[in-house]
């Protein structure tokens, strides 16, 4: 800053200053750099297509009034905690109000309190001030760990169970410490223990003298004499009844648990007494049992005939044929003749009928069977172009069949 400041021109403004400013050095609203940056498009005879952007984009009518940027955490900087370093530097208060109202982070204020405390060390004198930010730049510390700014002495740390002593650094430092009376439980470790001991726990971090912990199917225990680990095998418990929605299983030690039944089926899981469908597989049910997932099927009848005359069920598993009297689509080919045509015919099955008759040469009357089809029932006269025998199509009249009943023979 002390060396650019007020010291740049051009598309990229000044620095310390506004950026969006006109070639011809009118300076406008920060919100309106994407309009003067057309005032800085350069005619380039290479590039014609650069000749068509707009030239002089007006900013909006309205230019909104920037709002003051205060910065009070960078006036801790002249707190009188301080005073004691030297005078206050002046150009370090205006820089950290810049960075933080042109960036909008705290980042650079907890930075700039952290080069003036560091000047105040090298000159010997030790300054709390993160207490001053109201939390803002506080340190988080591993648990069982505190943050000290003015530590003359490293922590010392457990070697098996020595205690290893740390001399003092030059100049004093700040970061996480365990508390008092306590140490590292190794040089590498943000572990603060009271003790030095060979005991370690299932992640391998130290465990007090007297301590009772569970570590691969065994229950150990931190001798208090010996500060060694002493392991037993864990009694297995006594076999447990489960209910119908789990079963029996074994955990990591081998010993009897009930688990909750759980079936998998593409990728959704399901307790038992589940039941559900599959629509790809239409003629099959599942259900979750303690076994597992257990598959129903159905077996339809045995049916034939085409695809329209089929009835299927919700499930669209089995099918019914539809043999009752109805107007019916067929294929037919006239002789020598093309092309081949779809025309409506009448299909189906019809009951057979029965009836009395009198007889003509006696009084007494006889039960006939009467016959019944499926015969046409309406029509309507239609053409179709046919070409037969090789010669030009022809039109032909016929009769278009549009519904079918169950009619005696005549």
């Amino acid at each position: 800053m002390e060396h650019f400041s007020k010291n740049t021109q051009g598309h990229c403004g000044v620095c310390g200053g506004n950026s969006c400013i006109r070639k011809n050095g009118t300076i406008e609203n920060k919100n309106c750099c994407d309009k003067t940056a057309y005032d800085w498009i350069e005619d380039d005879i290479n590039k014609p297509h650069c000749w068509q952007v707009p030239k002089n984009v007006p900013c909006s009518k309205t230019t909104p009034t920037p709002k003051p940027c205060s910065a009070p955490h960078c006036e801790v900087l002249r707190h009188n905690v301080f005073s004691q370093c030297g005078d206050i530097d002046e150009k370090l208060v205006e820089n950290c109000k810049f960075d933080y109202c042109t960036s909008n982070k705290t980042d650079y204020v907890c930075s700039a309190l952290e080069r003036l405390a560091d000047k105040c060390k090298k000159k010997g004198s030790c300054v709390e001030w993160r207490n001053l930010t109201n939390g803002l730049c506080d340190i988080p510390c591993p648990e069982g760990m505190i943050y000290d700014s003015c530590r003359r002495n490293p922590d010392d740390f457990c070697s098996g169970t020595k205690r290893i002593p740390q001399p003092p650094w030059d100049t004093m430092q700040s970061g996480c410490f365990c508390p008092h009376n306590q140490l590292l439980a190794e040089p590498h470790k943000q572990i603060c223990v009271s003790h030095c001991t060979n005991c370690k726990g299932p992640e391998g971090h130290p465990m007090p003298a007297g301590s009772r912990w569970e570590s691969n199917c065994k229950i150990c225990t931190c001798n208090n004499q010996t500060l060694t680990e002493e392991c037993r095998p864990k009694p297995a418990p006594p076999t447990p009844t489960c209910s119908p929605g789990s079963t029996l299983s074994s955990d990591c030690c081998k010993h009897p648990i009930c688990v909750e039944t759980i079936c998998e089926y593409n990728g959704t899981k399901y307790k038992a007494g589940d039941t559900w469908t599959d629509p790809k597989s239409p003629c099959e049910t599942f259900h979750c049992t303690a076994k597992g997932t257990e598959i129903e099927k159905t077996v339809c009848p045995q049916q034939f005939c085409p695809e329209e005359l089929r009835v299927w069920d919700q499930d669209h598993c089995c099918y019914s044929c539809n043999t009752t009297c109805g107007v019916r689509s067929s294929n037919v080919t006239f002789e020598n003749c093309i092309p081949e045509v779809t025309l409506p015919t009448c299909e189906g099955t019809c009951g057979s009928g029965s009836q009395w008759v009198r007889s003509e040469t006696s009084q007494l009357g006889q039960l006939e069977q009467k016959s019944v089809c499926c015969r046409m029932k309406a029509f309507e006269t239609k053409q179709i172009y046919l070409a037969c025998n090789g010669g030009m199509q022809t039109p032909y009249s016929y009769k278009h069949i549009t519904s079918c009943a169950c009619q005696p023979e005549e």
